[in-house]
């Protein structure tokens, strides 16, 4: 396990330092870093006096303010991007372990505070998160309304145990533990290429990961979800396919879209190095991401916008007659047709 957490942050990173610079960033982008209370998170945010729609990017495994890169595309395109830090930086819980969601509150109340930053139409504020940071999107989002729409990337369908530490939760909420899948598998960490995807799937198996499922339909609001079939991390993709199962079980289907490309892996959030499809360890392991270059870069691609229509035009009254139920799997070739609204859908936005 030490070799896999070890692993996790040098690829957090590799994400980061493709844009965590403040310094760095371009001159018609401003960073701030933002620490309030015991908050803290980096906002990015073009340089412009009008208020401006704010998105949530919550990292994974890496800690810190996660991929970065992903907030300063979305603050390119006209967003304000508030990238949360909930472990991994001074002052906060140094591993992924029992991290209580009542913390994230504070990013919600920062938004509501600040004349800059503005919740969307629905009055609710969208969330990003990919890997772990999807799985901590969607169980926000199940349990407080003011989340939403949700864009999970490499997403999980059920909640995992803590980082290094499968005896712990990952999370708590009102002061609880949150029901997570227990490990039943045995990963082999000295491996020359570490593929954990076969040992998550073979847990998920398992009758007792039943109850760690994410409650996706108690979600107030739109979900889109992003997986490639070549991720060898974590099986994101038969995650996605078994959120999409649970949300058809409850009549919820509608509320739900899944891009899944093929041959993609694990790095594909937007910002993220394409290249990125193995990490390589100074002991001379290799943890294997999955996917190609070019894979990744045309799921980045294809799905871009697609995610920037959902965080500038979330649909807020989802009536089951007028929305037709969505496809379990859109294809990349379908993705750029639907970047523009069809005449029904901006009847149902009006």
């Amino acid at each position: 396990m030490r070799v896999l957490t070890r692993a996790i942050a040098i690829f957090g990173a590799l994400i980061a330092l493709t844009g965590c610079n403040e310094p760095g960033f371009p001159a018609h982008l401003k960073a701030e870093t933002v620490s309030e209370n015991g908050f803290q998170a980096l906002l990015v945010t073009p340089r412009t006096n009008e208020p401006l729609n704010t998105v949530l990017i919550l990292g994974g495994s890496q800690g810190g303010y996660g991929s970065v890169a992903t907030a300063q595309k979305l603050a390119e395109a006209g967003f304000a991007a508030l990238a949360v830090a909930y472990f991994g930086e001074p002052g906060l819980p140094q591993s992924l372990n029992s991290i209580p969601l009542e913390y994230f509150d504070a990013a919600i109340d920062y938004i509501d505070r600040n004349p800059r930053l503005h919740r969307n139409t629905c009055d609710q504020v969208p969330v990003l998160g990919a890997s772990r940071g999807a799985e901590l999107a969607l169980l926000l989002a199940s349990v407080k309304s003011a989340y939403g729409p949700v864009v999970a990337i490499a997403p999980s369908s059920h909640v995992w145990g803590a980082i290094g530490d499968s005896s712990s939760p990952a999370w708590t909420f009102a002061g609880a533990p949150i029901t997570y899948v227990p490990r039943h598998s045995a990963p082999d960490y000295d491996v020359e290429r570490f593929v954990g995807r076969d040992y998550f799937a073979e847990d998920l198996r398992h009758p007792d990961a039943v109850p760690a499922q994410i409650a996706v339909e108690d979600i107030a609001g739109q979900i889109l979800l992003i997986s490639g079939t070549d991720d060898r991390l974590w099986p994101g993709d038969e995650m996605a396919d078994s959120i999409v199962a649970r949300l058809q079980a409850h009549g919820k289907a509608r509320l739900v879209q899944h891009l899944k490309y093929e041959g993609a892996g694990h790095a594909i959030s937007p910002g993220d190095p394409a290249a990125a499809t193995e990490v390589s360890l100074s002991g001379g392991q290799t943890i294997v991401l999955g996917g190609s270059e070019a894979a990744n870069r045309q799921a980045q691609d294809n799905s871009w916008p697609v995610i920037e229509q959902l965080l500038r035009d979330p649909v807020c009254r989802m009536d089951p007659v007028v929305v037709a139920p969505a496809r379990d799997v859109i294809t990349a070739v379908e993705v750029a047709a639907q970047a523009q609204p069809s005449a029904a859908q901006a009847e149902v936005n009006k």
